[in-house]
């Protein structure tokens, strides 16, 4: 289980969710973690976030998913990342 800690906001989630879909790990494989006091999805895990030149396949999205995830990244609801990356790694 990896735990990934946005501490960023949407954008920091984007570089993070983009590196973990070219790798292909599965969304049951990570747990998605913000600074305490925000929306605050727990469970075991470390970082990562590698280089875009060390993975692998090339990852694309519509701009609508784009326009709607940044939306629902603005919202304080918990397990937001976990549904943003798994609709995320459904479409690529």
């Amino acid at each position: 289980m990896r735990t990934i800690e946005i501490d960023g906001g949407f954008a920091d989630f984007r570089t993070k969710a983009a590196a973990l879909a070219r790798e292909g790990v599965r969304p049951r494989e990570i747990a998605w973690r913000e600074p305490q006091g925000e929306g605050t999805t727990l469970s075991m895990f470390y970082e990562v976030s590698p280089p875009a030149h060390l993975t692998g396949r090339k990852i694309t999205v519509t701009p609508e998913f784009m326009r709607l995830a940044e939306a629902v990244a603005h919202s304080n609801a918990n397990g937001k990342w976990d549904l943003l990356y798994r609709l995320l790694y459904r479409l690529t």
